[in-house]
């Protein structure tokens, strides 16, 4: 009020995107251009406004006047920055949420929801029980639905859904359960068929089950709507740490307790990554919280399979292949005597021979922290560069993944050998097959 500024119309032209020297413009509240008050000027990394978030500009209140001099006013000018930054975001986010809600129902009612030969009719949308009663038609005959709408298909949202299904079915079955959302994959319409649910999705497969009258399955659409979930993002990089500390023990009584058991085996990992990962872990039922604090694997078989469908090889920074004047009994004796801080460690597939019936390569392949050359110059040996009949390979890496759970004789964890035999010919994965056996042998299935 004291500085004259009113608020931005909703028609008002963008102002700049902040993260160079610009005008300071901010949602809600008028520019310099647009009131002839001088504002100043500052360098902020921060995306403060943009013209994309225009809708959300008048739901903003009057701030104050921002002061251009260069003194202890400027600590009030960057905390009024961070304020209404931060309540810009909470608003796009409140607005996206709401947007995506409508957009969902809308694709329902505008007829998106398709899956030929059938005919899909929306009867109606609800506020109250079934989120939509749907027909299904073909050759004359049709059958009604009450249907849940989800926006993903992830484990936890579906299993809440098909309890939800259950709990509002129709005893006299005139009206059958159905769950809908953007992509069922084959597996999930399985496992909603065994489940005695119908389903449709937005990209064109469907599972529906009418007992004894009518039973009609596709699949084999790709994914229109892909969305980048959080959950693979649990399998991926350092945070897949905690799935792989999770195979080897079963259950832990704190979070912090999984924190030690990754640092005694040689990862990093902060409590708050953790708790992230924990949260996606539990989201794909593959662990439960009976507190916030307890955690317990129930599928030790998710946790594998995540981590392979993530995999991706450690990242190389240099490569040398050669021929050490040692045999290999030798040379791997040698490695152990200069390698005492786990710096060095076999590949998984170098390692499977530990763990699996796997004759290999004749060459001692190994993840190094050090350069090549240095470790070279350890071994104290004859060493030329050469593919031909080469004993040894050293490969420079600082991902910690390969170097978490090492073992006796410089072996990689089984959980890596397994990761990169998958990941291999036919052969390897049938090599892959005895390893994740032995581990799940040895994690158990929870009961």
């Amino acid at each position: 009020e004291k500085s004259g500024f009113r608020p931005a119309s909703a028609d008002a032209a963008a102002p700049p995107i902040c993260g160079m020297r610009a005008t300071v413009g901010l949602p809600g509240v008028a520019t310099s251009s647009q009131t002839g008050k001088g504002v100043g000027h500052f360098d902020s990394p921060l995306p403060i406004c943009s013209g994309e978030n225009e809708v959300f500009w008048q739901e903003f209140p009057i701030f104050p006047y921002f002061p251009t001099t260069e003194n202890k006013s400027t600590r009030k000018l960057w905390a009024n920055i961070f304020l209404i930054y931060n309540l810009f975001r909470r608003q796009k986010i409140k607005g996206n949420r709401k947007m995506a809600e409508a957009d969902f129902e809308a694709m329902l009612q505008e007829g998106r929801l398709a899956v030929p030969p059938l005919e899909i009719r929306v009867l109606a949308s609800q506020t109250r029980g079934p989120d939509a009663f749907i027909d299904v038609a073909w050759r004359g005959r049709s059958y009604c639905f009450a249907a849940e709408l989800r926006r993903d298909a992830k484990p936890l949202t579906l299993k809440v859904a098909i309890e939800q299904v259950r709990r509002q079915a129709d005893p006299t079955n005139t009206v059958r359960p159905m769950i809908v959302a953007p992509y069922f994959s084959g597996e999930k319409l399985d496992q909603l068929l065994e489940a005695g649910i119908s389903a449709i999705d937005f990209s064109g497969n469907a599972v529906i089950n009418v007992p004894g009258k009518f039973l009609f399955y596709k699949t084999g659409n790709p994914n229109k709507y892909p969305n980048s979930t959080p959950i693979r993002s649990a399998y991926r990089g350092d945070g897949s740490l905690v799935a792989r500390v999770l195979l080897l023990e079963r259950e832990f009584q704190a979070v912090g307790a999984i924190r030690e058991a990754i640092r005694s085996r040689g990862g990093a990992l902060t409590l708050s990554m953790i708790s992230k990962v924990l949260k996606r872990l539990e989201a794909d039922l593959a662990i439960e919280r009976s507190n916030r604090y307890a955690v317990r694997v129930l599928q030790p078989e998710r946790l594998l399979d995540g981590l392979l469908e993530a995999y991706r090889p450690p990242r190389r920074q240099a490569t040398w292949t050669g021929k050490v004047s040692l045999p290999v009994d030798s040379l791997l004796a040698r490695l152990q005597r200069i390698t005492s801080d786990g710096d060095v460690v076999r590949t998984g597939e170098a390692s499977a021979v530990e763990y699996a019936s796997w004759a290999g390569e004749p060459v001692i392949a190994c993840y190094c922290r050090a350069k090549p050359p240095e470790l070279l110059a350890r071994l104290g040996v004859e060493a030329k560069e050469t593919l031909a009949f080469a004993n040894l390979r050293l490969v420079q890496t600082d991902d910690q993944l390969v170097y978490f759970d090492a073992r006796p004789n410089l072996a990689a964890s089984p959980i890596q050998a397994f990761l990169e035999m998958a990941s291999g010919d036919k052969r390897q994965k049938e090599v892959a097959g005895q390893i994740r056996r032995a581990i799940l042998s040895a994690t158990g299935t929870a009961k």
